[in-house]
């Protein structure tokens, strides 16, 4: 019977366990949480230094083993350089006056033009056949 209050004391505990508030889910939520980014960023430090190693590794190979650079002066001649002097405070070259042009005073004057102060369309009478 010793055996029998053994078991039957092992499941009451065992009930008594279950029905306990949860304690320390915050703490092991975050310690879960800000542990695997703590993790998280460790990772990225070593791999990041050893992918730039590998990056500078490939680049120099890559660049060894490319097509050799031609050089532009090897294949085109000098060109001298071109020097001009400008005086932009001269005045102009003295040219002889200009006549105005003058219309005779008997041309009707152009459709495009209008003599009216106001800029307003004058209507023209139109001849009659």
């Amino acid at each position: 019977m010793s055996v029998r209050k053994v078991a039957i004391g092992r499941s009451a505990r065992a009930g008594s366990q279950e029905d306990r508030p949860k304690r320390n889910r915050l703490r092991l939520f975050l310690l879960l949480t800000l542990g695997a980014g703590g993790g998280a960023w460790i990772a990225a430090l070593i791999a990041n230094s050893w992918l730039g190693y590998l990056a500078t590794l490939v680049i120099d190979v890559h660049s060894s083993m490319g097509p050799q650079v031609i050089e532009a002066r090897t294949m085109f001649a000098p060109v001298p350089p071109v020097h001009k002097t400008v005086t932009v405070y001269d005045p102009p070259a003295a040219t002889g006056p200009s006549r105005p042009t003058q219309k005779p005073a008997g041309t009707p004057p152009t459709p495009g033009s209008n003599p009216s102060p106001l800029g307003s369309p004058r209507p023209t009478p139109t001849p009659d056949d």
